[in-house]
């Protein structure tokens, strides 16, 4: 996720790095394995919450979260980091995060309008982090503070965000190719 901000990683790293250890060393996980399992969470969070038992998925989520955060940190510290596992990884934040969607408009907590909408921009975000290869992160985190902020306080941060994240990574994209054009 901080990839493009080596420092903020490491701090990232370093925060996650005792559950990154316990995976790793007790459990024998992968990475690819954490990512899994964070899908895991996150699909059974989505189905608790779109059935209306907000404690018990908004837990799971959190676990989801928190697994999502862990399997980069394993990636990190024992050096297993692979284009294949960044790839797993964010092809599952995005079924996530189109599940936490509609989770949300069939749990009728937002319209299905605002969450085509949310939907719509988690795509966008998600062609704009494979155009520039820089996910800026924090996306689905505003959905663990639904309830406390909103459903779609939530839903138009979240929107605002992805949408916020495409526009930079294909600035990044431009000026890649621009800079790479300038030293030619």
């Amino acid at each position: 996720m901080f990839s493009y901000y080596p420092s903020l990683q490491g701090v990232y790293t370093r925060l996650f790095s005792p559950l990154a250890r316990f995976f790793h060393n007790y459990c024998r996980f992968k990475p690819h394995h954490v990512s899994i399992l964070s899908g895991v969470f996150g699909i059974a969070a989505a189905f608790l919450i779109g059935f209306r038992y907000l404690a018990f998925g908004i837990s799971l989520f959190l676990i989801s979260l928190l697994l999502d955060a862990t399997d980069g940190a394993i990636a990190r510290i024992y050096n297993q980091a692979s284009r294949g596992g960044v790839l797993t990884d964010r092809i599952i934040d995005w079924i996530l995060e189109l599940s936490i969607l509609i989770a949300f408009a069939y749990g009728g907590f937002v319209s299905i309008t605002l969450a085509i909408f949310v939907a719509a921009a988690v795509c966008l975000a998600r062609i704009g982090i494979f155009i520039s290869g820089i996910d800026l992160g924090f996306r689905r985190t505003v959905f663990l503070f639904s309830p406390l902020i909103g459903f779609e306080t939530s839903s138009y941060l979240s929107g605002g965000a992805q949408i916020a994240a495409f526009v930079v990574n294909v600035g990044k994209f431009f000026m890649r190719k621009y800079d790479s054009q300038k030293l030619r």
